[in-house]
């Protein structure tokens, strides 16, 4: 009984196209069935079931080998597209993932670039900073020193001055 609803639940799914080429007696209608078959097949990868296109065409070219050996082959070639098909699919696949992961990956050595120039840059204007306030800090021992150089001369000269009087 399980066989049964099993037969009858892909009957269901493929129009009953395999029941039909298994009974049929007539190349003629085999041709035809051939090509739901065919169709089907191709419904299935357009809903991106490729792998279940390829099972299906599998099951059935024995069957229709068997019956009309001629007509095997659009089978065959059939399967052979489809293989071309799952190939290209993964190979855009493969092409997108790695689109994307340069895509990211650009993205993160620029914003590492931006980073690194900003960084940079912060540290050049906080070098300038230092070396301007080690500039003016120099600049103010230099004028203290001469005031003070001043100081102790016009002390030493009043002091000469003062000795000479007395």
């Amino acid at each position: 009984m399980v066989a049964c609803t099993g037969k009858q639940q892909a009957d269901k799914e493929d129009g009953g196209i395999m029941a039909k080429i298994e009974n049929c007696t007539n190349t003629d209608s085999l041709k035809a069935y051939v090509d739901q078959a065919k169709a089907y097949a191709q419904t299935l990868v357009s809903e991106g079931k490729i792998e279940q296109a390829k099972e299906f065409l599998a099951k059935i070219e024995p069957v229709v080998k068997q019956k009309a050996p001629a007509l095997a082959t659009m089978l065959t070639s059939a399967e052979s597209a489809l293989d071309k098909v799952e190939s290209a699919v993964g190979e855009t696949a493969d092409s997108t993932k790695q689109a994307v992961t340069d895509s990211v990956g650009n993205k993160i050595d620029a914003a590492k670039q931006t980073i690194s120039n900003k960084a940079s840059a912060t540290v050049d204007k906080a070098t300038d900073a230092v070396e301007n306030a080690a500039g003016k800090a120099s600049d103010a021992v230099g004028k203290a020193a001469d005031k003070t150089a001043d100081a102790v001369n016009k002390a030493t000269d009043a002091v000469k001055d003062k000795l000479k009087a007395d």
